[in-house]
Protein backbone atom coordinates (compact mmCIF):
# COMPACT_ATOMS: atom_id res chain seq x y z
CA UNK A 1 0.00 0.00 0.00
CA UNK A 2 1.53 3.37 -0.98
CA UNK A 3 0.25 6.93 0.00
CA UNK A 4 -1.51 9.24 -2.69
CA UNK A 5 -1.64 13.04 -2.31
CA UNK A 6 -4.79 12.98 -4.36
CA UNK A 7 -4.91 16.71 -4.16
CA UNK A 8 -1.46 17.00 -6.00
CA UNK A 9 -2.39 18.77 -8.80
CA UNK A 10 -4.48 21.98 -7.58
CA UNK A 11 -6.17 21.72 -10.98
CA UNK A 12 -7.33 18.04 -11.17
CA UNK A 13 -10.28 16.63 -10.72
CA UNK A 14 -10.08 15.69 -7.24
CA UNK A 15 -9.21 19.19 -6.60
CA UNK A 16 -11.83 20.36 -7.74
CA UNK A 17 -14.29 17.30 -6.36
CA UNK A 18 -13.08 18.79 -2.74
CA UNK A 19 -14.47 22.58 -3.75
CA UNK A 20 -17.75 20.60 -4.58
CA UNK A 21 -17.91 19.26 -1.60
CA UNK A 22 -17.01 22.44 0.41
CA UNK A 23 -19.55 24.61 -1.38
CA UNK A 24 -22.32 21.65 -0.75
CA UNK A 25 -21.73 21.86 2.92
CA UNK A 26 -21.34 25.52 3.29
CA UNK A 27 -24.77 25.78 1.07
CA UNK A 28 -26.23 23.46 3.09
CA UNK A 29 -29.57 22.82 0.74
CA UNK A 30 -30.58 19.28 0.09
CA UNK A 31 -33.47 17.37 -0.51
CA UNK A 32 -35.30 14.85 1.58
CA UNK A 33 -38.20 13.11 1.38
CA UNK A 34 -39.27 12.36 -1.66
CA UNK A 35 -43.22 10.70 -2.10
CA UNK A 36 -45.78 10.23 -3.75
CA UNK A 37 -48.89 11.11 -2.45
CA UNK A 38 -49.79 7.06 -3.07
CA UNK A 39 -47.72 3.74 -3.18
CA UNK A 40 -50.45 2.64 -5.21
CA UNK A 41 -52.44 3.96 -7.99
CA UNK A 42 -55.57 2.26 -9.76
CA UNK A 43 -55.32 2.69 -13.91
CA UNK A 44 -57.42 6.50 -14.18
CA UNK A 45 -55.85 8.32 -11.22
CA UNK A 46 -53.65 11.41 -11.22
CA UNK A 47 -50.03 11.00 -9.39
CA UNK A 48 -48.60 13.89 -7.37
CA UNK A 49 -44.87 13.92 -6.32
CA UNK A 50 -43.38 15.74 -3.45
CA UNK A 51 -39.98 16.53 -1.80
CA UNK A 52 -38.84 18.59 0.69
CA UNK A 53 -35.96 21.25 0.11
CA UNK A 54 -33.80 22.01 3.11
CA UNK A 55 -32.45 25.31 3.55
CA UNK A 56 -29.59 24.83 6.71
CA UNK A 57 -27.05 27.59 5.34
CA UNK A 58 -26.86 31.02 6.47
CA UNK A 59 -28.62 32.82 2.76
CA UNK A 60 -31.44 32.40 0.95
CA UNK A 61 -31.62 30.10 -1.90
CA UNK A 62 -33.25 30.33 -5.27
CA UNK A 63 -34.22 26.48 -5.98
CA UNK A 64 -35.42 25.06 -8.72
CA UNK A 65 -36.68 21.02 -8.55
CA UNK A 66 -36.95 18.81 -11.73
CA UNK A 67 -39.23 16.15 -11.50
CA UNK A 68 -39.22 13.09 -13.87
CA UNK A 69 -41.57 10.33 -14.54
CA UNK A 70 -40.11 7.06 -15.79
CA UNK A 71 -41.71 3.71 -16.55
CA UNK A 72 -38.94 1.40 -15.20
CA UNK A 73 -36.96 0.21 -17.60
CA UNK A 74 -36.89 2.51 -19.93
CA UNK A 75 -35.33 5.47 -20.47
CA UNK A 76 -37.82 7.38 -22.48
CA UNK A 77 -39.60 10.07 -20.15
CA UNK A 78 -43.22 10.44 -19.71
CA UNK A 79 -43.63 13.70 -17.91
CA UNK A 80 -40.55 16.15 -16.77
CA UNK A 81 -41.70 19.52 -14.62
CA UNK A 82 -39.83 22.24 -13.14
CA UNK A 83 -41.09 23.87 -9.99
CA UNK A 84 -39.30 26.79 -8.21
CA UNK A 85 -39.00 27.36 -4.27
CA UNK A 86 -37.55 30.21 -2.34
CA UNK A 87 -36.15 28.86 0.93
CA UNK A 88 -35.06 30.77 3.37
CA UNK A 89 -32.16 29.99 6.26
CA UNK A 90 -32.95 27.32 8.85
CA UNK A 91 -36.52 26.36 7.31
CA UNK A 92 -37.84 23.45 4.29
CA UNK A 93 -40.29 23.99 1.83
CA UNK A 94 -42.66 21.27 0.79
CA UNK A 95 -41.93 20.66 -3.22
CA UNK A 96 -45.03 19.54 -5.66
CA UNK A 97 -45.49 18.23 -9.21
CA UNK A 98 -48.49 16.56 -10.71
CA UNK A 99 -47.31 14.09 -13.18
CA UNK A 100 -51.03 13.23 -14.62
CA UNK A 101 -53.19 10.07 -14.39
CA UNK A 102 -51.05 6.82 -14.60
CA UNK A 103 -52.72 3.66 -16.70
CA UNK A 104 -51.17 1.25 -19.60
CA UNK A 105 -49.01 -2.02 -19.38
CA UNK A 106 -46.22 -0.51 -17.43
CA UNK A 107 -46.63 -0.94 -13.54
CA UNK A 108 -43.67 0.37 -11.78
CA UNK A 109 -42.61 3.70 -12.02
CA UNK A 110 -39.57 5.84 -10.93
CA UNK A 111 -39.78 9.71 -10.25
CA UNK A 112 -36.44 11.24 -10.04
CA UNK A 113 -35.95 14.70 -8.56
CA UNK A 114 -33.18 17.09 -9.35
CA UNK A 115 -32.20 20.28 -7.07
CA UNK A 116 -30.67 23.00 -8.62
CA UNK A 117 -29.22 26.42 -7.61
CA UNK A 118 -27.45 28.69 -9.54
CA UNK A 119 -27.87 26.43 -12.49
CA UNK A 120 -26.01 24.14 -11.11
CA UNK A 121 -27.66 20.33 -9.85
CA UNK A 122 -26.24 20.08 -6.39
CA UNK A 123 -29.13 16.85 -5.40
CA UNK A 124 -31.04 14.22 -6.45
CA UNK A 125 -33.11 12.00 -4.73
CA UNK A 126 -35.57 8.95 -6.57
CA UNK A 127 -38.66 7.48 -5.14
CA UNK A 128 -41.19 4.99 -7.26
CA UNK A 129 -44.66 3.49 -7.19
CA UNK A 130 -46.93 0.76 -8.55
CA UNK A 131 -50.15 0.83 -10.39
CA UNK A 132 -52.19 -2.02 -10.29
CA UNK A 133 -51.75 -4.97 -12.95
CA UNK A 134 -54.14 -7.91 -11.90
CA UNK A 135 -52.56 -9.61 -14.86
CA UNK A 136 -49.29 -9.30 -13.05
CA UNK A 137 -50.94 -10.76 -10.01
CA UNK A 138 -52.87 -13.65 -11.55
CA UNK A 139 -49.17 -14.66 -12.95
CA UNK A 140 -47.12 -15.32 -10.00
CA UNK A 141 -45.99 -18.51 -8.59
CA UNK A 142 -48.48 -20.69 -6.97
CA UNK A 143 -47.59 -21.44 -3.69
CA UNK A 144 -49.81 -24.63 -2.30
CA UNK A 145 -49.48 -26.99 0.94
CA UNK A 146 -50.72 -30.39 0.65
CA UNK A 147 -49.96 -33.33 2.39
CA UNK A 148 -47.31 -31.86 4.84
CA UNK A 149 -45.49 -30.02 1.96
CA UNK A 150 -44.86 -26.77 0.14
CA UNK A 151 -45.20 -26.74 -3.51
CA UNK A 152 -44.01 -23.77 -5.88
CA UNK A 153 -45.71 -23.95 -9.09
CA UNK A 154 -46.40 -27.23 -8.96
CA UNK A 155 -43.40 -29.07 -7.74
CA UNK A 156 -42.42 -29.69 -3.93
CA UNK A 157 -39.73 -27.24 -3.32
CA UNK A 158 -37.68 -26.50 -0.09
CA UNK A 159 -38.25 -22.67 0.17
CA UNK A 160 -36.23 -19.76 1.94
CA UNK A 161 -37.15 -16.68 3.28
CA UNK A 162 -36.28 -13.30 4.83
CA UNK A 163 -37.59 -11.63 7.95
CA UNK A 164 -39.03 -7.93 7.06
CA UNK A 165 -40.48 -5.51 9.13
CA UNK A 166 -42.45 -2.52 9.59
CA UNK A 167 -39.57 0.05 8.47
CA UNK A 168 -40.06 -0.88 4.99
CA UNK A 169 -43.28 0.85 4.89
CA UNK A 170 -42.68 3.72 7.36
CA UNK A 171 -39.48 5.15 6.93
CA UNK A 172 -39.22 8.29 4.07
CA UNK A 173 -35.69 6.20 2.05
CA UNK A 174 -38.13 3.07 1.18
CA UNK A 175 -40.46 3.05 -1.38
CA UNK A 176 -41.81 0.45 -4.48
CA UNK A 177 -38.69 1.19 -6.29
CA UNK A 178 -36.30 0.04 -3.55
CA UNK A 179 -39.13 -2.51 -2.17
CA UNK A 180 -38.32 -3.90 -6.05
CA UNK A 181 -34.61 -3.74 -5.83
CA UNK A 182 -34.35 -5.68 -2.37
CA UNK A 183 -36.89 -8.64 -3.87
CA UNK A 184 -35.04 -8.88 -6.73
CA UNK A 185 -31.54 -9.18 -5.12
CA UNK A 186 -33.28 -11.45 -2.61
CA UNK A 187 -34.66 -13.66 -5.44
CA UNK A 188 -30.79 -13.77 -6.60
CA UNK A 189 -29.20 -15.39 -4.09
CA UNK A 190 -32.71 -18.27 -3.79
CA UNK A 191 -34.67 -16.44 -1.05
CA UNK A 192 -38.07 -16.68 -2.07
CA UNK A 193 -40.21 -16.02 0.35
CA UNK A 194 -41.02 -12.34 1.74
CA UNK A 195 -41.99 -12.07 5.15
CA UNK A 196 -42.63 -8.58 6.71
CA UNK A 197 -43.84 -8.56 9.89
CA UNK A 198 -46.14 -5.12 9.57
CA UNK A 199 -47.30 -2.84 11.86
CA UNK A 200 -49.94 -2.74 14.22
CA UNK A 201 -52.39 0.43 14.16
CA UNK A 202 -55.07 1.77 16.96
CA UNK A 203 -58.43 -0.46 16.91
CA UNK A 204 -56.94 -2.62 14.16
CA UNK A 205 -58.04 0.07 11.57
CA UNK A 206 -56.02 0.52 8.82
CA UNK A 207 -55.94 3.32 6.24
CA UNK A 208 -56.63 3.30 2.76
CA UNK A 209 -53.06 4.27 2.31
CA UNK A 210 -52.08 1.46 4.82
CA UNK A 211 -54.21 -1.24 2.21
CA UNK A 212 -52.62 0.29 -0.77
CA UNK A 213 -49.00 0.00 0.41
CA UNK A 214 -49.50 -3.75 1.45
CA UNK A 215 -50.97 -4.29 -2.18
CA UNK A 216 -48.19 -2.55 -3.87
CA UNK A 217 -45.77 -5.03 -2.06
CA UNK A 218 -48.12 -7.91 -2.84
CA UNK A 219 -48.39 -7.35 -6.26
CA UNK A 220 -44.26 -6.68 -6.39
CA UNK A 221 -43.45 -9.92 -4.86
CA UNK A 222 -45.93 -11.25 -7.44
CA UNK A 223 -43.96 -9.92 -10.40
CA UNK A 224 -40.92 -11.55 -9.36
CA UNK A 225 -42.02 -14.72 -8.96
CA UNK A 226 -41.39 -14.74 -4.93
CA UNK A 227 -43.79 -15.44 -2.20
CA UNK A 228 -45.30 -13.06 0.18
CA UNK A 229 -46.28 -13.43 3.68
CA UNK A 230 -47.81 -10.42 5.62
CA UNK A 231 -47.98 -10.87 9.26
CA UNK A 232 -51.63 -9.69 10.36
CA UNK A 233 -51.40 -9.75 14.28
CA UNK A 234 -47.64 -10.17 14.83
CA UNK A 235 -47.01 -9.63 18.58
CA UNK A 236 -51.04 -9.29 19.60
CA UNK A 237 -51.41 -11.00 23.22
CA UNK A 238 -52.82 -14.37 23.35
CA UNK A 239 -55.10 -12.81 26.09
CA UNK A 240 -58.09 -11.17 24.64
CA UNK A 241 -61.58 -10.20 25.25
CA UNK A 242 -64.73 -10.86 23.23
CA UNK A 243 -64.78 -7.57 21.48
CA UNK A 244 -60.53 -7.86 20.94
CA UNK A 245 -60.91 -10.68 19.16
CA UNK A 246 -64.12 -9.50 16.95
CA UNK A 247 -61.69 -6.80 15.85
CA UNK A 248 -58.91 -9.16 15.24
CA UNK A 249 -60.97 -11.50 13.25
CA UNK A 250 -62.42 -8.55 11.22
CA UNK A 251 -58.46 -7.55 10.58
CA UNK A 252 -57.80 -11.01 9.34
CA UNK A 253 -60.69 -11.38 6.81
CA UNK A 254 -60.00 -7.71 5.45
CA UNK A 255 -55.75 -9.21 4.82
CA UNK A 256 -58.16 -12.32 2.74
CA UNK A 257 -60.04 -10.09 1.23
CA UNK A 258 -57.39 -8.14 0.01
CA UNK A 259 -55.14 -10.83 -1.37
CA UNK A 260 -57.91 -13.36 -2.60
CA UNK A 261 -56.10 -13.13 -6.09
CA UNK A 262 -52.46 -13.58 -5.13
CA UNK A 263 -51.23 -17.04 -5.92
CA UNK A 264 -48.06 -16.80 -3.76
CA UNK A 265 -49.14 -16.19 -0.36
CA UNK A 266 -48.56 -17.54 3.18
CA UNK A 267 -51.01 -15.60 5.25
CA UNK A 268 -49.17 -15.37 8.78
CA UNK A 269 -51.74 -14.98 11.23
CA UNK A 270 -49.46 -14.68 14.58
CA UNK A 271 -46.34 -15.09 15.63
CA UNK A 272 -44.17 -13.37 19.11
CA UNK A 273 -46.95 -13.61 21.08
CA UNK A 274 -47.19 -11.97 24.32
CA UNK A 275 -49.53 -13.39 27.22
CA UNK A 276 -50.67 -10.09 28.60
CA UNK A 277 -52.73 -11.69 31.02
CA UNK A 278 -51.85 -7.87 33.01
CA UNK A 279 -54.22 -6.13 30.94
CA UNK A 280 -56.79 -8.40 31.41
CA UNK A 281 -56.72 -9.33 34.94
CA UNK A 282 -60.36 -8.96 36.29
CA UNK A 283 -61.33 -11.43 33.36
CA UNK A 284 -57.77 -13.41 33.81
CA UNK A 285 -58.52 -13.83 37.69
CA UNK A 286 -62.43 -14.50 36.91
CA UNK A 287 -61.36 -17.63 33.83
CA UNK A 288 -58.58 -19.04 36.21
CA UNK A 289 -61.01 -19.90 39.22
CA UNK A 290 -63.58 -21.11 37.15
CA UNK A 291 -61.13 -23.75 35.56
CA UNK A 292 -60.22 -23.79 39.52
CA UNK A 293 -63.60 -24.72 40.42
CA UNK A 294 -64.02 -27.32 37.43
CA UNK A 295 -60.68 -29.30 38.26
CA UNK A 296 -60.99 -29.23 42.55
CA UNK A 297 -64.96 -27.79 43.36
CA UNK A 298 -63.57 -26.92 46.91
CA UNK A 299 -60.54 -24.85 48.64
CA UNK A 300 -59.82 -27.54 50.59
CA UNK A 301 -59.17 -29.68 47.73
CA UNK A 302 -56.76 -27.49 46.40
CA UNK A 303 -55.09 -26.65 49.34
CA UNK A 304 -54.86 -30.62 49.77
CA UNK A 305 -53.21 -30.73 46.05
CA UNK A 306 -50.87 -27.82 46.46
CA UNK A 307 -50.32 -27.09 49.96
CA UNK A 308 -51.63 -25.04 52.05
CA UNK A 309 -48.81 -22.68 52.74
CA UNK A 310 -49.25 -22.24 48.55
CA UNK A 311 -52.40 -20.86 48.67
CA UNK A 312 -53.24 -17.29 49.38
CA UNK A 313 -56.74 -16.90 49.26
CA UNK A 314 -60.13 -18.57 49.09
CA UNK A 315 -61.62 -20.51 45.55
CA UNK A 316 -63.06 -17.52 43.33
CA UNK A 317 -60.89 -15.19 43.58
CA UNK A 318 -57.12 -16.79 43.62
CA UNK A 319 -55.31 -14.51 41.98
CA UNK A 320 -53.64 -15.83 38.36
CA UNK A 321 -50.16 -17.02 38.73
Amino acid sequence: VENVDLFRDPGGPMAHALQDVVRFLLRGTYLHTPTTNQRFYHDGEPVTASVMVENRGGSVQETEVRFTLTAVGSEDPLVTLTRKARVHPGTRQRVEAPLGQVGGRPDLYRVDMVLRVDRESVDELTTGFVVHQPEIVAAGSELRFVENYFTFDGRPMLLFGSDESAHVYLAPQENPLTWSEDLLAARDIGVMVYENLHYRCPGYDFTEKDWRDFRAMGQLTQRHNMVFMPGMLVTNRLAADAATRAKQAAHCEAYAKMFSDTPGLIYYLNGDVGFGVHEYVEDMTRRWNDWLKRRYETTDRIRAAWGAENLKGELGSLPFP
